[in-house]
This record gives C-alpha cells, sequence and structure tokens, in this order.
C-alpha cells in the first residue's frame, strides 16, 4: 500500500511538472506571436476603375499599351493600382479601323470602354522625281504628293497650287518652297533661272 501511494506521488509530480512546462510553452508562443504582424491585405473586391493614361484613340496596328493602370477599390475603403496586361483585356483589335468595345476584367469585375482605332496621316513627302528647276515666268507645274498613314500604306495625291506657298518665278532666284497638307508643312527649295534660248 505504501509502495502505491509513493507511486501516486511521483506520477502527481510528473504530471505536475508536465503542466508547468506545457503552460510556459504556450506563454512562449504567445510572446512570440506578438511580434508577428498579422497580414490584414483587404482581400474583397468591391469596384475596378481605369485610369486616365489608358489610350481611349488607337492607330491601325498599334501595340496593346504599357503603363496602363487599373484602381482596384476593397471593401475596406482601401485601394491599390495595378497595371493592366493584355490578358485582362477582350476585344483588343487594332487590325481596321472602327470603333471597338474593351472589356477588362479583374477580380469577377469587368468594365467596358468604349475605343476607336484610327488610321491618322502621320506623314508627308514629295517624291524623286519633283520639279526643282523652273524657267523665269514659268508656271507651277503638276505633281504629286506621297502621304504616309498610321498604318504604313503610302498614297499619291495631286500636289494643288493651293497646298503651295512662296512660289514666285518672276526672277531668278533660289526659293524656298512650303508644301502644306493635313496639318503637315514641309520645305523644299527650288530654282528660278533664266531662260536661255534654245532650252525647250
Amino acid at each position: 500500500m505504501k509502495k502505491l501511494r509513493n507511486t501516486l506521488k511521483i506520477l502527481t509530480a510528473i504530471l505536475l511538472c508536465l503542466c508547468v512546462i506545457t503552460m510556459f510553452i504556450a506563454c512562449s508562443t504567445n510572446d512570440d506571436n506578438d511580434d508577428v504582424e498579422v497580414d490584414k491585405s483587404p482581400t474583397l473586391v468591391v469596384s475596378i476603375t481605369l485610369g486616365d493614361e489608358f489610350p481611349r484613340e488607337f492607330h491601325v496596328n498599334s501595340e496593346f499599351p504599357e503603363n496602363a493602370k487599373l484602381t482596384v477599390n476593397y471593401e475596406d475603403k482601401t485601394s491599390t493600382d495595378i497595371y493592366v496586361t493584355e490578358s485582362m483585356v477582350s476585344g483588343f483589335d487594332t487590325s481596321k479601323t472602327g470603333d471597338i468595345i474593351l472589356e477588362i476584367m479583374f477580380a469577377l469585375h469587368t468594365i467596358s470602354v468604349p475605343v476607336s482605332i484610327t488610321n491618322p496621316i502621320i506623314e508627308i513627302e514629295l517624291p524623286e522625281d519633283f520639279k526643282k528647276t523652273y524657267n523665269v515666268g514659268e508656271q507651277f507645274g503638276t505633281a504629286d504628293l506621297i502621304i504616309t498613314f498610321a498604318s504604313g500604306r503610302t498614297e499619291k495625291i495631286a500636289l494643288d497650287v493651293t497646298m503651295v506657298e512662296n512660289f514666285n518665278s518672276s526672277t531668278a532666284n533660289t526659293i524656298t518652297l512650303k508644301i502644306t497638307y493635313a496639318g503637315f508643312t514641309i520645305s523644299e527649295e527650288i530654282e528660278i533661272v533664266e531662260d536661255t534660248p534654245g532650252t525647250p
């Protein structure tokens, strides 16, 4: 009987020690957790807004814009900006002119963005055979003007005298013509020379 009591005392002491050790470990763990930052990042997206830097007009065959941003608004009234990638967008096609609607999707939210695909003139130039020498008294002749579009397509149009400034063949001189079309202006020097007898 005495041995049984001693055994019980020993077991009780062991259990008490285990309880103390367990409590010490639990307290230490809680202290460590106090130093750990809990991730409080918002997770529920309530809306998305497209930034003004996203173009509403594209040229034919242009690439998807870089650095355009989308504002993501969360339930806790916070927000963050993210870059818009082409994988978020459906309907992006600049192969031809016209008006299209882009659908931008993020976190189950979608916004529709109307954009225009245009093919404006980006350059004008004179052909290599442009006449650069005139006789005194000679009228401005027929000529072409080459226009280049954003798509890379070029086209020749008739160069009308109304597009030309500074043409004056009254005296022999070197003059600089200014040729303007569709908001573009280019310059070209021509020579006004004395008419030599026998010259066709």
